[in-house]
């Protein structure tokens, strides 16, 4: 382990905090130049704080990334510890967190957390007390729901027997015990499954040599916590039993909020990366000592390490696990669960975030955790079903558009059959039933179904189609994959806590019909029937609105529901991509612009009418498809003549 040591003044003089120089980090951050760092050599002997920075930098420049310093670098304490973060602009810039062990005089260093070194691999003696103490002290100290209370067990688990015996699948008659949940990658390497052919020799024995690593180590973990029954879906579930897979589909999100702890292997593509990882490379070389900071040297060093990303929630990196769109329900419902990273092991409950680095510890989320108009109200409304009671009636604001921050991220993973995207959702759904938010729809829900109504594909380097077999009705953003799906009410920053809409119609009927056992899964068929202004229009019709003096291609913006992968680079616009099944030659199809609401001006946003775009349908009945989504900016009376075409109608949408 390399040591860099500065030698500080034993005077009262080193005391103080922080010089002349960086008394600027009392605003949190500090911003030192490559030249800075030449100049703060001569506070190093004084400044406490200037000595962790140059000592940082050049442990770092010299052990592990030597061009970390190149352009200066960034001291941040706003997270709780002190952090330095390099200047790139090129890529995302790496960042080194100090810390100190147990025992460190803390009064001399109190921007400096106090953390342990992390083992050098997580399948370690060390790794499963840590492990063990946290589940202990949820136990004892938390009101985490199912902590302390034994769950029936799922249809089947593994009953994973010792080191000295084969596991075997179980099959229980709702007895109620402790049992694990693993959430892993499928990934593309074939992984063994229970399938009807081999259920039989299953519940006998599953030889060790035919589990995968990620399996084999979820039996460990299991083993050391002292339990006996574990979840995995590939062999609880019988795979080619449809019957099988839609009824263990539609209580899954009992099986995972049942559990007494659910096992994440965060970090592997399939199943053999396994949950363990090696440490040693990102150990030996990223935490070393940088300084004794006392003329005795007798209260020990400070360290410095590469900060882990923690992986937060789904998609908050880009661990393999976070892009798939099952984790979502896996993550959100169970009350607690152990992420093992290839960097470091995990802890999550209702209650609180712990690491093995404590950093995690520190964050200040507390505030976060409070409020249901921040981006953690996802996390807290999904993870306890008792989220709502907290949230009075007159707020369901918040709760739809909690459910559509929950969709627009949902959306942005991964399934391997697009027919999956309702039931990998389902139990997440099954957590708003029952506040207000009325009949379940295909992923969008009744009592707020025209704000639901208007996803819409978002611009960029993406294409989008709908499914060669129906998925959903077309105004569900089920009946589509690819691209990117947005909702017009989520601003980046969060849920807000209003809706100043007009709604401009009514919902006079909505209603699908469930493919299966699932309530909130696969559907057969589905329809809504609104009452509202409807305009006949044509694309040609459509470019009239889209240039209006003084803003050029601002007036109007229209996102169909298909862009092709041929036809995508050819208009930035999209004036001409709609769904070529559906459409005729471009000028000549006959669209309805139905319109929805309009957002009144607020500060100086201007007027915006927004409306759905139909077709109609080929059938004998009078039925529309949905086709896209449009929004008309008021600037002129030019927008609102336009609509005055509109006579009110009754559209049935399928």
């Amino acid at each position: 382990m390399e040591i860099t040591s500065f030698k500080t003044d034993g005077s009262k003089a080193h005391e103080n905090v922080h010089c002349n120089f960086c008394t600027t980090v009392q605003k949190q951050e500090l911003v030192v130049s490559k030249e800075d760092l030449a100049k703060i050599q001569v506070s190093v002997a004084t400044c406490r704080f200037c000595a962790l920075i140059l000592g940082g930098s050049e442990a770092v420049s010299r052990s592990l990334y030597p061009k970390f310093a190149d352009n200066g670098v960034r001291a941040d304490k706003s997270s709780g510890g002190l952090v330095l973060t390099e200047r790139n602009y090129s890529r995302a810039p790496k960042k080194f967190s100090f810390y100190t062990l147990p025992g460190t005089e803390t009064d001399r260093w109190p921007y400096i957390p106090i953390s342990q070194h992390r083992p050098h691999n997580s399948n370690s003696p060390q790794t499963f007390q840590i492990m063990r103490q946290w589940i202990k002290d949820c136990d004892e100290s938390h009101s985490c729901k199912g902590s302390k209370l034994l769950s029936s067990l799922p249809k089947r688990v593994v009953d994973v027997g010792s080191d000295n015996t084969q596991p075997q699948l179980y099959e229980s008659a709702g007895e109620k015990a402790r049992y694990v949940c693993l959430s892993h990658c499928w990934g593309r390497t074939q992984i063994i499954r229970t399938l009807t052919s081999n259920l039989e020799s299953h519940k006998k024995s599953i030889p060790w040599s035919s589990l995968s690593k990620t399996f084999q180590d979820a039996i460990k973990i299991t083993r050391e916590l002292g339990l006996r029954y574990l979840w995995i879906d590939s062999l609880c579930i019988i795979q080619d039993s449809l019957s099988d897979w839609e009824n263990q589909a539609a209580v899954m999100g009992d099986i995972y909020s049942g559990s007494y702890i659910t096992i994440a292997a965060t970090w592997s593509a399939d199943g053999s990366g396994g949950c363990f990882s090696n440490r040693n490379a990102f150990e030996a070389y990223s935490e070393v000592i940088i300084s004794h900071f006392d003329a005795n040297q007798s209260s020990g060093g400070v360290f410095i390490r590469e900060r882990p990303l923690h992986d937060a929630r789904p998609g908050g990196n880009d661990r393999p696990l976070n892009t798939r769109a099952w984790v979502m329900q896996e993550y959100y419902l169970p009350s607690r669960i152990v992420k093992f990273d290839d960097t470091e092991i995990i802890f999550e409950c209702i209650t609180e975030r712990r690491c093995e680095c404590g950093e995690y510890d520190l964050e200040d989320v507390g505030a976060d955790l409070k409020s249901p108009i921040k981006p953690w109200a996802i996390e807290i409304a999904l993870k306890s079903k008792k989220t709502f009671q907290r949230w009075p009636d007159e707020n369901e604001v918040i709760q739809s558009l909690t459910w559509l921050l929950a969709v627009q991220s949902f959306l942005a993973r991964d399934v391997t059959y697009e027919s999956d995207r309702l039931p990998a959702i389902s139990a997440l759904a099954k957590n708003f039933l029952g506040h207000n938010m009325g009949n379940y729809l295909a992923g969008l829900w009744e009592n707020h179904l025209r704000q639901h109504l208007l996803w819409y594909k978002q611009r960029g380097n993406s294409w989008s189609g709908r499914h060669e077999v129906y998925c959903a009705p077309s105004w569900s953003w089920a009946a589509t994959h690819g691209g990117r799906t947005v909702y017009p009410d989520l601003p980046s920053n969060g849920v807000r806590n209003r809706d100043d809409h007009m709604y401009e119609c009514t919902i006079l009927e909505a209603a699908c019909c469930p493919a299966g056992p699932d309530s909130t899964g696969r559907v057969l068929s589905g329809y809504v029937i609104i009452r509202g202004l409807l305009r006949k229009t044509s694309l040609d019709d459509l470019r009239t609105l889209k240039r209006t003096e003084g803003h050029w291609e601002h007036a109007m913006h229209f996102y169909p529901d298909v862009v092709s992968e041929e036809t995508y680079p050819k208009n930035r616009f999209y004036t001409n991509l709609l769904d070529s099944e559906q459409t005729a030659v471009e000028g000549q199809t006959t669209l309805f612009c139905l319109k929805i609401r309009t957002r009144p001006q607020v500060d100086s946003c201007v007027p915006q009418i927004q409306s759905l775009v139909l077709v109609q349908s080929s059938g004998e009945k009078e039925e529309y498809s949905r086709v896209g989504y449009i929004t008309h900016n008021i600037f002129d009376e030019t927008q609102k003549l336009w609509w005055e075409g509109a006579k009110e109608t009754e559209a049935s949408i399928i």
